[in-house]
């Protein structure tokens, strides 16, 4: 998808602290790529190879990404090995406790993204009477986030839960293995509510299963958490492109609740946060390729979300490299990490870590997915987007 250069990012910002801040402590970062192909039929046994080449060849204590690496990939890098490990995705509750620390994403918890989501809606009263569907995929850890994150959430306010099916992924990215009788249920069920946690290249053959037979949009009201980056305009505007201009229809009008303001550019009060345009500046000042981004215009938002979120890593880690002194063990770059306390991010969204909390955003938004996009200036390039709905409030922890 198009986010720009993502290696050429952190090799810029890498570049930068070794060359105009002279390393850290003297020391120059060794930065090494390490890539996966996220379209492979064997996608979790490769982020594992991944992982084994990370930890066991390269021996790296730090390891950074902002790209989607997930399933088993996680465990292996924090739990069966000792690297920390820097990112905008995460794992289950237990997972990050596993961890011990070394998990360290920005984003909740796999697990807190869908507590967040049923605890929100719960407070709010909006499911009070419905009749609920969940649906996720078979991907390792997402079953278990999912029921102990959502499904718990709205067990507990005593909500009706009426369909829950979990759709087949055979080892990859693609999940389509009992979308069509998931879809005949909704119909038969009469579902209300459904949160449709499938990842980019997976929900749009849902929604589009669900046009073809017949669903219409408001007859179901969806619901979204960032769970798989659905609260994002990259990865939900591939739902008209994958799926289709009837699946789109009937997904216009869909609300998640997540910790990023998604869209908060469109608006006409928004100003952009010294972070990212001090991000901004450094990259396009610095890169080799050419790349030059804005948060501000639309066809560039995701691409200089991208830039930020690289600029915030790589800072992260040379601040916990920093902070660890000089000769720092594995122990003291964790110790490091875990006393960090409020660190940089997009749009400086108040973000902190400490012990005990499994990550990083104190805030939550709620989002309007709209089809076509309000107020777009470049109609054929931006066909879907979010928009922010009301004003963020304090995750309750």
């Amino acid at each position: 998808m198009p986010l720009g250069d993502n290696n050429e990012m952190y090799r810029t910002f890498f570049t930068y602290i070794n060359e105009k801040c002279g390393g850290i402590r003297g020391r120059k970062i060794d930065y090494k790529i390490v890539e996966v192909n996220s379209q492979s039929t064997t996608l979790d046994a490769d982020r594992r190879a991944a992982c084994i080449a990370v930890t066991e060849d390269l021996k790296a204590p730090i390891a950074v990404n902002s790209t989607g690496f997930a399933g088993t990939g996680l465990q292996c890098l924090t739990i069966e090995h000792d690297t920390i490990f820097i990112t905008s995705t995460s794992d289950t509750n237990q997972t990050t406790i596993d961890s011990k620390g070394r998990m360290t994403s920005i984003a909740p918890t796999l697990s807190e993204y869908t507590k967040n989501l049923g605890d929100d809606l719960v407070k709010q009263g909006t499911l009070t009477g419905k009749r609920i569907a969940v649906v996720y995929p078979d991907t390792p850890g997402y079953p278990e986030a999912i029921k102990e994150g959502l499904i718990a959430s709205l067990k507990k306010a005593g909500l009706n839960i009426v369909q829950e099916d979990v759709i087949g992924c055979k080892g990859g990215s693609s999940c389509g293995d009992g979308t069509p009788a998931s879809v005949d249920k909704l119909i038969s069920n009469k579902i209300d509510v459904l949160f449709p946690a499938l990842n980019v290249v997976s929900l749009p053959g849902y929604l589009k299963e669900m046009a073809t037979k017949g669903i219409k949009n408001g007859q179901i009201q969806m619901y979204q958490s960032n769970y798989n980056s659905q609260a994002g305009d990259l990865v939900s505007s591939k739902i008209v492109d994958f799926g289709g201009a009837e699946a789109a229809a009937l997904y216009n009008g869909t609300i998640a609740i997540d910790t990023t303001p998604t869209g908060d550019y469109r608006g006409t009060d928004f100003k952009k946060s010294e972070w990212n345009t001090m991000c901004e500046k450094v990259y396009s000042e610095n890169n080799k390729v050419g790349e030059k981004f804005d948060l501000t215009i639309e066809t560039e938002n995701s691409q200089a979300g991208a830039v930020g979120s690289a600029c915030t890593f790589a800072r992260l880690a040379a601040r916990i490299v920093y902070l660890a002194g000089e000769n720092p063990t594995r122990a003291d770059l964790l110790k490091a990490k875990e006393n960090i306390g409020a660190v940089d991010s997009n749009a400086q969204i108040p973000a902190t870590f400490k012990p005990g909390k499994l990550s990083g955003w104190d805030m939550l938004f709620t989002l309007k997915w709209n089809s076509p996009c309000p107020g777009t200036k470049t109609p054929d390039k931006v066909k879907t987007c979010f928009t922010v709905v009301g004003t963020g409030r304090a995750i309750a922890r």
